[in-house]
């Protein structure tokens, strides 16, 4: 897998990792969220939101970036799928997030997901 990604590296000057998983690796059980993050694009945004949220020991199981809008009026685009564990101590959080969302310049939705076992 890492030789597919040889020229990227040398091209981008960045580093990939990979690591074979033996087990699938469990998802934690608790609340499920959705958190879309809107605005211009600029360097930190990602960055702030999940250091904040690892900080909180919030999971991000899923995030996606990107562009949106025309050449003229660019529009940065992050949805994230968060679970938040049963037991974590997490009061306040979408507070914080709201008010690290308004320093950074965006806007943010947080969106509770209903889930269900089948």
């Amino acid at each position: 897998m890492k030789k597919l990604f040889a020229g990227l590296e040398s091209d981008m000057g960045i580093e990939i990792y990979v690591q074979t998983m033996d087990e699938p690796v469990a998802v934690p059980e608790g609340e499920h969220y959705v958190i879309s993050v809107y605005g211009a694009d600029k360097p930190g945004i990602v960055n702030s939101i999940a250091e904040y949220l690892s900080e909180k020991h919030i999971n991000i199981m899923d995030l996606q970036t990107k562009v949106a809008g025309s050449d003229t009026s660019p529009i940065y685009i992050m949805v994230l799928e968060v679970i938040i564990e049963k037991d974590a101590d997490v009061d306040g959080w979408e507070d914080d997030l709201k008010s690290i969302s308004r320093e950074l310049g965006t806007d943010v939705n947080i969106r509770h997901i209903e889930t269900y076992e089948f």
